[in-house]
């Protein structure tokens, strides 16, 4: 009786490779691999993610829009942003318009949500003017050591798109 006992221990004693087979074992690897190359990857993303964080003025320049008076004209936006990994969360304002500053009545809020990637941000927004509220898009890129944005802007004011360029406050 104790000899049937103790081969049956030895039974439940066998390595996980010999209980998986060559299948399983190759599954075994083939997950931690993928393990191990998510985390490496995360890590890479960790590093190479840019800080967005913090004040920034940009300008905003119209280049195409359904308003044809849009054309050409100039917005200057306060924005800032906080940063959580890959997280963008932010305010803004409306500052000047065509280069001159605007009375404080006529400052404009801004809210601002979306991603960051690397070096590339994409930040929607929505602006909540003096009749009505507009939504869009910042494509941007943050450039110079983490003190420069510059990209893409496409909003539902007018249709209108443009050049965005701007730094650190």
């Amino acid at each position: 009786m104790e000899s049937k006992i103790k081969k049956t221990k030895k039974s439940k004693q066998k390595s996980l490779a010999k209980k998986l087979g060559k299948t399983g074992t190759a599954i075994v690897a083939v997950l931690t691999f993928i393990g191990a190359s998510f985390g490496a990857w995360q890590a890479y993303k960790y590093v190479n993610t840019k800080n967005a964080a913090g004040a920034w003025k940009i300008k905003l320049t119209t280049t195409k829009s359904s308003y044809k008076p849009y054309i050409g004209e100039t917005m200057g936006i306060k924005i800032f942003l906080k940063q959580d990994g890959e997280n963008i969360t932010g305010t803004g304002e409306k500052w000047d318009y065509n280069g001159a500053i605007l009375p404080y009545d006529q400052h404009r809020k801004l809210e601002l949500e979306g991603t960051v990637d690397g070096k590339e941000l994409k930040i929607n927004y929505i602006l909540h003017g003096a009749k009505r509220e507009s939504r869009g898009i910042f494509n941007l890129i943050v450039t110079e050591g983490e003190k420069k944005l510059e990209g893409t802007f496409l909003g539902t004011a007018g249709d209108a798109s443009g050049i965005v360029e701007g730094g650190r406050e």
